[in-house]
């Protein structure tokens, strides 16, 4: 982690920003892949991204690494009346419960005595 004081040289700053940049950068595209793997739609995703990476002010390679890795916008998506926060967090939430539900089954535990 970066520390910069009121005393960091501007190149000291630069390198801290940068550092700040990229470390961002690894975390978005984490969370854009887990948004693709629960199937958010593409332009909430894309929507999310473009936000993050002006925020972040990351590089223009970042942005568009980012961008390739994300599902391109079908024609006319999005274009159907908006689903409010509380349907979508609720989509999300089945999905995640559905999903957590199929990894439950392939699982088995024994513990090594018998339940009887």
């Amino acid at each position: 982690e970066a520390v910069v004081s009121t005393q960091s040289t501007g190149a000291q700053r630069e390198e801290a920003a940068e550092v700040q940049r990229n470390t961002f950068f690894g975390q978005l595209s984490s969370f854009i892949s887990n948004m693709i793997a629960f199937e958010l739609p593409s332009e909430s995703i894309a929507e999310f991204r473009e936000k993050m990476c002006q925020m972040a002010d990351l590089d223009k390679e970042q942005v568009e690494m980012l961008r390739q890795m994300s599902p391109p916008v079908p024609e006319g998506e999005g274009e159907e009346e908006e689903s409010s926060f509380s349907e979508k967090f609720e989509i999300i939430r089945e999905r995640g419960r559905s999903m957590l539900r199929s990894m439950s089954k392939s699982f088995t535990f024994d513990f090594g005595f018998d339940s009887n």
